[in-house]
């Protein structure tokens, strides 16, 4: 997943190699399982990489090429500042979400991470500003004047009553967590043309660089648990597709 992320766009512009030697990216989730994975990877590629967290930092790889903010996306603090210290860019991955549990508890606060308004509203400032940069003679961007938007989604947002489910089936969701984050990809595709918007399932790959404030992915979780002979808590009447998160 994390090698073809940024190839979405087309194959003439998959990586910094069809892009100028400054090229940025920015990942929003920066700090959680994915966004970890998304880091080391774009830096292995050549990428100038920005990361958002919210209170954990994590503490990846120390490079010259990465640097870190501090966001609030349901509020938006800090994402004008992000984007105005990383300058022009070239790609927006955002991987940022409260898992199923936490959006149960809170409901609103969910729906303020998974719909990205505020980093919506960060992107049309940044393109507004990018104009102004045009219109006096310098160069906006590396990749024209808009970002290209990865916009990380769940299968969640299918209501499970299909063995196979289309991208087009989607609309019923049955917990907050797939409501919030189907209410986020509309917002995308009506915000922001510039954009693919890609539904992951359970996640599994390598262990992150930095231990994450919420425990390992379902599945590495499950596994280390049956590991230890410890008792797990599991659905029966699910059937998924798990989404490696590293390598091609």
């Amino acid at each position: 997943m994390v090698g073809r992320l940024l190839d979405v766009e087309g194959s003439s512009h998959g990586g910094p190699s069809g892009q100028a030697p400054s090229a940025v990216v920015l990942v929003v989730g920066g700090s959680g399982y994915l966004g970890q994975q998304l880091v080391q990877q774009m830096l292995a590629q050549g990428w100038k990489v920005g990361y958002t967290y919210a209170t954990n930092p994590a503490k990846l790889l120390q490079h010259d090429d990465l640097r870190a903010f501090q966001v609030d996306l349901a509020t938006g603090r800090g994402l004008f500042e992000c984007f105005d210290a990383l300058g022009p860019i070239a790609r927006v991955v955002n991987c940022a979400a409260l898992c199923p549990a936490a959006s149960e508890a809170d409901p609103q606060l969910a729906a303020g991470v998974s719909t990205p308004s505020k980093l919506l509203d960060a992107l049309d400032r940044h393109v507004q500003a990018s104009a102004r940069l045009a219109a006096g003679g310098f160069s906006p961007s590396v990749h024209g004047t808009e970002p290209f938007l990865v916009h990380i989604s769940t299968d969640q947002v299918h209501d499970g009553s299909r063995k196979l489910s289309a991208e087009w089936h989607a609309g019923e969701p049955v917990n907050v967590y797939g409501r919030t984050k189907l209410a986020g990809e509309k917002e995308v595709a009506s915000r922001w043309p510039r954009h693919a918007i890609l539904r992951a399932g359970p996640l599994f790959g390598p262990p992150p660089p930095s231990p994450l404030a919420r425990g390992m992915p379902w599945l590495q979780q499950l596994d280390s648990d049956l590991a230890d002979k410890k008792p797990v808590v599991a659905a029966t009447d699910e059937v998924c597709t798990p989404t490696y998160t590293a390598g091609e």
